[in-house]
């Protein structure tokens, strides 16, 4: 009560998070669990390559309807 709850009935109540919460502990082993099944089935991966776009690029800005941004698409810039 001390901490700014003003309901004794929300203290000690706890709250469980689906594992489609993104970003949640739940979330991140289901991914964690995901990445070992594939490392089991096809081995170690051999090279982890990260790659980076420009949102500005003119590629993806011809790609976009006049009103939408790159957010818009993440098949676009992922």
């Amino acid at each position: 009560m001390h901490s700014g709850e003003g309901s004794a009935e929300n203290v000690e109540r706890r709250t469980i998070l689906s594992s489609s919460f993104i970003g949640g502990p739940r979330d991140m082993r289901r991914r964690y669990m995901d990445v070992m099944a594939l490392v089991r089935k096809y081995g170690k991966p051999d090279i982890f390559l990260i790659m980076t776009c420009n949102p500005n690029w003119d590629e993806i800005k011809n790609k976009l309807y006049p009103s939408q941004t790159p957010q818009d698409h993440p098949d676009l810039i992922t």
